[in-house]
This record gives structure tokens, C-alpha cells and sequence, in this order.
């Protein structure tokens, strides 16, 4: 039951990893001035398994499959702020050393999208920041253990990364991200509130894009 329940855990945090398709640091501000080419509609399938770690409790998750879908602004003069958005996040197989299935479900859609900022550029590398991060986790157990995650004190958070034109792959570096609440029996000692997320992974686009700036 512990292991079971140290799979939710970390596999939240994942799912809302698994979004960010497009991500950097949320301290620095946008550049003024952005393109993105073609744009438009963009999916994305994680070329390497997504790492989430609780490092409160030493508990680690990995996800061997997942994908997400948004769309790019298209054009040049852009300010940088949402210049992507993801409104798609799946998961599948997440699991602690293979132990337990965990139903996740992220906030992104078409009406709650995630939001990229495109905060700085550099040799062909985006930073940015991927913003209203939130998910919850479900594991498929007796009795059942729900998590949530989401940003510090409440609300969404942020996952940070880089996008690469040259190889399409948008790689996940860290986030804000921390347990909010816990439900069930099963979490019991082993999800607790305010616990931080890290996270690891990378994603490769099926379509060529390219952002850059200036």
C-alpha cells in the first residue's frame, strides 16, 4: 500500500510534467520581441521517460508514455507572453518500480490552457516558463489515494524548460510545483502537503517549428 501510494504522488506531478510541452523560469521577463514559424496547431510524445521525484520522501515515478497538444502563435513581433499554449495532457504507465496504476488527469483545455512565456533565447534555445499547472492524481487501488498538485500556498504553478529548433525537443528541467491536498486512506504518511515536485523529461515535437529572438 505505501508503494501504491507513493505512485500517486509523484505520477501528479507528472502528468502536469507530461504538459509541458513548452516551459522555462518564471522569474525573468519576456523579451519584446518573438517569432514563431509556422506555428499553429503542434503535438508532441515524450522521447525519453518523465522523472518526478518528492524529494521530502525520497518517492520517484516514472511515466514511459505521454503526450500533449496546443498550438503556437504564428508570426514575428510578438511580445512572448502565451506565444504556446497546450490544451492536451495524457499519461500512460506511470508507476513507482512498476507497482501500482495511477489515473491522472491535468487541467489543460481548450478553455484552461496552459500558457508558454517565452523568456529568454539563445544559440537556438528557447527558455521559458509553462504557467496554470495544476493536476490530480488517482490511484487505482482499496482504498483509493488522491493528490493533488499545483503551485505554492494554492493555485496553479509553473514548470520551467528549454526548446531546441534544431532537434524539435522541448525538455523539462524543474518546476514550483508542490502537493497541495491528500485524500484517502492510503496516503496516509506518504503524500504530505506542501511537499515539492521535481522533474525531469523531454519531448519531441511531430512537426518542425522554430521560435526565436530577436
Amino acid at each position: 500500500m505505501r508503494k501504491i501510494t507513493r505512485t500517486a504522488l509523484t505520477a501528479a506531478a507528472v502528468a502536469a510534467t507530461a504538459a509541458a510541452l513548452t516551459t522555462a523560469p518564471a522569474s525573468a521577463a519576456p523579451l519584446a520581441t518573438w517569432s514563431s514559424n509556422p506555428g499553429g496547431a503542434v503535438t508532441g510524445n515524450n522521447s525519453q521517460p518523465l522523472h518526478a521525484l518528492n524529494p521530502n520522501t525520497g518517492v520517484s515515478v516514472v511515466c514511459p508514455i505521454s503526450s500533449a497538444s496546443g498550438s503556437l502563435q504564428s508570426g514575428s513581433g510578438l511580445s512572448g507572453v502565451a506565444i504556446a499554449s497546450v490544451t492536451s495532457v495524457t499519461s500512460a504507465g506511470c508507476a513507482a518500480i512498476g507497482i501500482a496504476s495511477t489515473t491522472i488527469t491535468a487541467s489543460a483545455s481548450p478553455s484552461n490552457p496552459w500558457t508558454l512565456d517565452a523568456v529568454s533565447y539563445s544559440s537556438g534555445v528557447t527558455t521559458g516558463t509553462l504557467n496554470n499547472v495544476e493536476a490530480t492524481a488517482t490511484i487505482n487501488a482499496s482504498p483509493p489515494c488522491t493528490v493533488t498538485v499545483g503551485g505554492p500556498g494554492g493555485g496553479p504553478g509553473t514548470i520551467n524548460g528549454t526548446f531546441t529548433n534544431s532537434t524539435d525537443v522541448l525538455s523539462v528541467s524543474g518546476s514550483n510545483l508542490e502537493v497541495q491536498t491528500t485524500a484517502g486512506g492510503g496516503c496516509a504518511g506518504l503524500a504530505n502537503v506542501g511537499d515539492p515536485i521535481t522533474l525531469a523529461g523531454a519531448y519531441q515535437l511531430t512537426s518542425d517549428q522554430h521560435i526565436t529572438s530577436p
